[in-house]
């Protein structure tokens, strides 16, 4: 998107270089032509049908967009989230009341306030001055808005910067006790520990070690636990304690060798699994366990077994029952006893419950509790609770949920569906050699509720890989992105810099 420069734009600047003063622009104008884009020309008095108007936030001269005609200068206004539920046809630039550019916009849907989707739109709009020093570079500072994207930016810059609290950091290096706080004495291993009138001292306490099974009696995992009732596949990094215990003893090293335990073994694997990647696997105790003792050692299984049952029948000549253990004889027709010299045609039963106890299934003495294993000694920060508090939840609900291998690619290297229903695209557009230019991106899969879709992009230096280094991720350019279909959304590009290769649109999509 490029503006012109109208009669009454040219004149004004005239009037500032003959005076000796600054063109000074101070607003930028949205129309939706009236519902079609509509033909400016240098004579237009304004825009077919006016929507909205703000502020100008930034004024700057493009300082790699020289040309013959002179040089470039971008002006920047952000269209606020409150605003909205119209379309984006034509873009206009102010001096005070004097129209000083104009031109077309991309067609764009700018979302209403109330409706799901939420878009803060900043739009960029250069115009080519044959003397751009007459061009004043200021705007009010009392109506300048920080854009969210900007606020990250900051914050992100302040946060990485080993040097932003230096009064801080060293009230944090001072190993002195500067509040004079710590009482005096303790020991290697100890603890500080808040006493019943309020003051600290040295202390020893007694916890679970990590690794260690535990069993929570109210159904919610102990804290600093995973439960292990279902199956736990989660990141080293998020129980590094734990990960780094396991590989001190014995584990599996094929997730497939572990999914086959546990389907032989009931559901149940007392066993660790480790690759070698970024997941580990937990030992998995949906219904048995015993103490390993004698022969067997932890982690070992057994199948199921109930307890001898036996019994005989004694031959002889008495009119009474006779037998042993769970066999009885019955009464024949002519009432005397199978296993009598003169019994009847009947003969005999078998009833375990005679003899040992019974029940609808074979089983060991129960008591139902949830097993859980002790992950953490203290807790590391807390998005890392967090994060295990939302694993633990997402195991329990989902199983084993949790990487990339569970989304089912719907055209390769393009369109995955996520678990959680939603489809997952991402492409770059074809190589772009010109300054500006207007394409249409169609996705790969295509929508059902243009809604639900939201689009990140970037634009680079062209490159096949789309996992490449963030460097071909980083142009001087200006992106204008329309309000997405079903089947795609259109894009603008405009170069804001010359350099010998082509450049790609690379977006990503989450829709339904």
């Amino acid at each position: 998107m490029a503006l012109f420069l109208t009669k009454a734009g040219l004149a004004a600047l005239v009037e500032a270089e003959e005076s000796g003063t600054k063109l000074q622009a101070t607003h930028m104008a949205l129309g939706d032509g009236n519902g079609s884009v509509p033909e400016h020309t240098t004579s237009s008095p304004s825009l077919i049908n006016e929507i909205w108007r703000g502020a100008l936030q930034s004024i700057t001269i493009n300082e790699q967009g020289d040309t013959d005609a002179g040089k470039q200068v971008v002006f920047e206004a952000h269209v606020p989230i409150n605003a909205g539920g119209w379309y984006i046809r034509e873009v206009a630039l102010y001096a005070g009341e004097v129209l000083l550019a104009i031109g077309t916009h991309p067609v764009m849907w700018k979302p209403a306030p109330e409706e799901p989707t939420k878009m803060e739109h900043v739009i960029k709009a250069p115009v080519t001055f044959g003397n751009a020093d007459a061009v004043s570079l200021i705007v009010d500072p009392a109506v300048v808005l920080a854009s969210q994207q900007f606020v990250k930016d900051e914050l992100a810059k302040h946060d990485g910067d080993p040097n932003a609290h230096p009064e801080m950091q060293m009230h944090m290096k001072d190993k002195g006790d500067p509040h004079g706080t710590i009482p005096t004495g303790g020991e290697t291993g100890q603890v500080l520990i808040k006493q019943e009138d309020g003051s600290v001292a040295w202390g020893t306490v007694a916890g679970v070690p990590v690794g260690q099974l535990c069993f929570s009696t109210t159904g919610e995992a102990l804290p600093g636990t995973i439960p292990v009732n279902v199956k736990q596949k989660i990141l080293c990094s998020l129980a590094p304690q734990l990960f780094e215990w396991m590989k001190k003893g014995t584990y599996l090293t094929d997730e497939a060798a572990w999914d086959a335990e546990v389907t032989a073994q009931d559901g149940t694997c007392g066993k660790y699994c480790w690759d070698g990647g970024e997941y580990f696997i937990l030992p998995c105790y949906t219904k048995y366990f015993a103490a390993a003792h004698g022969g067997k050692a932890v982690g070992d299984w057994d199948g199921d077994a109930i307890r001898n049952i036996v019994g005989e029948i004694h031959t002889g000549t008495a009119v009474e029952p006779n037998g042993t253990g769970a066999i009885r004889n019955t009464a024949g027709t002519n009432g005397y006893w199978v296993g009598t010299s003169t019994s009847g045609s009947d003969g005999f039963i078998f009833d375990a419950s005679l003899d040992v106890p019974t029940a609808e299934e074979n089983r060991p003495k129960t008591s139902y509790v949830l097993p859980c294993i002790k992950a953490f000694d203290v807790a590391i920060n807390a998005a890392q609770i967090d994060m295990l508090a939302l694993a633990q939840q997402v195991a329990a609900i989902n199983g084993n949920k949790v990487d990339r291998s569970e989304w089912v690619e719907l055209v390769p290297g393009k369109a995955w569906r996520r678990p959680d229903g939603f489809i997952e695209q991402r492409w770059r557009s074809s190589a772009i050699g010109m300054t500006y230019m207007n394409i249409d991106q169609i996705f790969p899969v295509a929508y059902t509720d243009p809604s639900s879709i939201t689009i990140t992009h970037g634009v680079g230096i062209s490159h096949d890989n789309l996992d490449a280094d963030a460097s071909y991720r980083q142009d001087n350019a200006i992106v204008n992105v329309g309000y997405p279909t079903e089947t795609g959304f259109e894009a603008e590009i405009t170069l804001l810099s010359s350099v010998g290769n082509s450049r790609n649109i690379y977006w990503n999509v989450i829709g339904k």
